[in-house]
């Protein structure tokens, strides 16, 4: 199959993406007005140190997702006609098994392209102390998240892609209901079945600040049953909590390194904020969004897929509906639509977290507290306390540190 004109001008952009992002990291350009309120409660040693840990990371994201795309661009543009004719042939004519080797031999070819990268942000972890378990531990971790990556994309890539070849008019509503079915039943194991997997996990036993979390839990409305301690220390120094699951499977969980860390006035912040997230409905209305964002990609895909147009649809790459090679253009379709709606998903995580934010000040009226653990765990987690807002807007999932000070600042 000769090259596509469009996939070759799509790596010049590609190119083009890596280069001007490199370049704004490399200059320092930053417009953000946080620089003041972070000279507030950091030291410019500190402010400085956190950006150079972080700037590294962002940098890698840029490359890595760059590189990414050059490779689906050229697996769309090249796919290995001759592999999937003897794998056709070795599956006795099974479209449904071909589709599932061809994905698994992507999968794995775009993990060993993105290993490297991440054995560079375990090294930078480990350069700035944040990390201080040893590569084997880091390298088992990592084998145990790409095949459980592995297996979600299987499960999700040949259903969907049977459902397309399908050529019913409705397959993209089923395959949307689906994405958001199985993304639900995701959120009600994960916290039972998979985050044991990568850190283990222990109820938090009775005390004095067990029964204080329980009583914010019910004063913010969310009766929660447990909560549940990670051991995160066996990795690494940062800390961190989070809420996860719904009915039965919902919990709060702390790692042991804030524990260790923080007083007890901090913790319950951490886990006002937490409370926030619950009562707002946030995992929820979370799941809905991302079922919505996937029915309008995929009703968008099948407009796009079945207009009579010359040229169009995937008989213009010399491929039918039911072709198990499709399976190389659907997945470069897939990753540019995330990297593309990067910063849409990460704006409505932002608008969510600082919701949280927003309860937990409702229900400690404590803005004192609130400074001191966001200061805190900034410091230990060498946080970019005020990045450039084009990288905030892009990147991040939280509000900047400096813009959730500022909000505490405002509500005294």
């Amino acid at each position: 199959m000769k090259s596509l004109p469009s996939v070759r001008r799509a790596d010049r952009w590609v190119l083009f993406f890596v280069a001007v992002a490199g370049a704004m990291l490399a200059t320092g350009v930053d417009a953000s007005p946080l620089g003041e309120i972070a000279l507030r409660y950091f030291d410019p040693d500190i402010l400085a140190r956190g950006k150079a840990y972080r700037h590294f990371f962002y940098l890698l994201f840029f490359v890595q997702s760059g590189l990414t795309l050059l490779a689906l661009g050229w697996f769309a543009a090249r796919p290995p006609v001759r592999l999937g004719r003897r794998f056709l042939a070795a599956f006795g004519g099974s479209t449904a098994a071909t589709r599932a080797a061809l994905l698994s031999m992507l999968v794995a070819s775009l993990a060993l392209l993105r290993l490297p990268f991440s054995v560079a942000r375990y090294h930078h972890a480990h350069t700035y102390g944040l990390r201080h378990d040893t590569l084997g531990a880091f390298l088992l971790d990592w084998s145990k998240g790409t095949l459980l990556h592995w297996i979600l994309v299987l499960i999700l890539g040949t259903i969907l892609l049977g459902l397309f070849g399908a050529r019913r008019r409705t397959w993209w509503l089923a395959a949307g209901a689906l994405v958001g079915a199985l993304g639900a039943a995701y959120a009600f194991l994960a916290p039972m079945v998979i985050d044991p997997l990568f850190t283990p996990m222990h109820r938090l036993p009775p005390s004095d600040l067990t029964s204080e979390i329980l009583r914010l839990s019910r004063r913010g409305g969310v009766p929660v049953g447990e909560v549940w301690v990670a051991a995160a220390s066996r990795r690494t120094r940062a800390v961190n909590a989070y809420f996860t699951g719904f009915g039965p499977s919902r919990r709060i969980v702390l790692y042991d390194t804030l524990l260790a860390t923080m007083t007890p006035a901090e913790v319950r912040m951490v886990v006002a904020h937490e409370i926030g997230h619950w009562s707002r409905h946030h995992l929820v209305r979370g799941l809905v969004l991302a079922t919505l964002g996937t029915w309008v990609g995929l009703g968008l895909l099948h407009a796009a897929t079945t207009r009579r147009r010359p040229g169009t649809g995937p008989r213009s790459l010399g491929l039918g509906r039911r072709d198990p090679l499709l399976v190389f253009p659907a997945y470069a379709i897939y990753a540019t639509a995330v990297l593309a709606t990067l910063p849409l998903v990460n704006g409505i995580s932002r608008t969510m977290e600082a919701e949280a934010d927003r309860t937990a000040l409702s229900l400690t009226r404590d803005p004192d507290t609130f400074v001191r653990t966001k200061v805190k765990m900034s410091r230990t987690n060498l946080s970019d306390v005020a990045p450039p807002r084009w990288i905030e807007l892009v990147l991040f999932t939280h509000p900047a540190t400096a813009r959730r000070l500022a909000m505490a600042e405002a509500f005294r």
